[in-house]
């Protein structure tokens, strides 16, 4: 069975929104005052019924978990909650700090205060109209900067697999912006 279940929570007095994922892909994008998630699920009736996020919130910061709150066994593999996908809307200048397992991210048309994001094994897409900084890696997966804007005050890419792809540049806060692209793809930007 499928399912998608809708969460939100207020976003008033919050400066960071941190999410934690095993596997799933997730799209980010503009929203409202709220912070809200579809959570696309896969599994047992019984299971998507009851699966809820793990989230504490404090200090200006709500931290999400979306893996579930028990985990389920089954020796056959029949039956066990898997996320899908996840798609995530927020509120402009709030900070993220976003870290996957197994996944793909996507940062589409944003306004951010500094966008932190790391996945072992996905790809990472980012095209935001505005963040402080930006802090991209990815151990087995690809980077693709869709536009840096000259909003944008820090940069850094990393990925092992050393597949970094850069589409539609337009600027990077006055800097040289083609010998800061040349670095990129010789490896030798820090």
């Amino acid at each position: 069975m499928r399912e998608i279940k809708k969460f939100e929570w207020d976003a008033k007095n919050l400066n960071v929104l941190s999410i934690h994922s095993i596997s799933g892909d997730l799209s980010v994008e503009s929203g409202n005052d709220k912070i809200e998630i579809e959570v696309e699920l896969s599994g047992l009736k019984r299971d998507i019924e009851e699966y809820e996020p793990i989230f504490s919130s404090g200090n200006g910061r709500l931290e999400i978990n979306l893996f579930p709150k028990k985990i389920f066994f089954n020796f056959f593999g029949l039956g066990d909650l898997q996320i899908q996908r996840a798609k995530v809307k927020v509120p402009d200048n709030i900070s993220l700090d976003f870290e996957t397992t197994s996944a793909d991210m996507r940062f589409e048309n944003l306004s951010l205060g500094d966008l932190r994001s790391s996945s072992i094994s996905g790809d990472i897409q980012v095209n935001v109209k505005e963040a402080k900084n930006i802090f991209v890696k990815t151990t087995s997966g690809d980077i693709t900067i869709h536009k840096l804007y000259p909003k944008i005050e820090f940069l850094d890419l990393q990925s092992i697999s050393e597949n970094k792809e850069l589409m539609k540049t337009v600027g990077y806060n006055g800097d040289d912006i083609e010998n800061f692209l040349s670095k990129i793809k010789e490896g030798t930007h820090e």
